[in-house]
């Protein structure tokens, strides 16, 4: 990925995660439904950076995709069960 496309990744994931709290706060859904609104829209906002490299995917070996369900899988959960507390 150029240097120009890793930036923009930045910046969206930083605005992102800067609102997140705001959003969560102003919320009276069960934490799951919140869960599934931020992964969801995270989905929705990477869409176009995964459509212009989806070359790079098929690069992913095993093992690493592996790493990233086990990544996905705990931080579901940490979401939906960290924001009932």
């Amino acid at each position: 990925m150029r240097a120009s496309t890793i930036n923009g990744l930045l910046v969206i994931t930083i605005v992102c995660i800067s609102l997140s709290a705001i959003f969560v706060k102003l919320s009276d859904a069960p934490s799951t439904i919140m869960v599934m609104y931020r992964m969801f829209l995270g989905c929705l906002i990477l869409l176009p950076f995964l459509m212009k490299h989806h070359q790079s995917i098929f690069r992913i070996t095993r093992k690493e995709w592996l790493a990233l369900f086990f990544a996905g899988f705990f931080l579901s959960a940490h979401f939906a069960y960290g924001l009932n507390r």
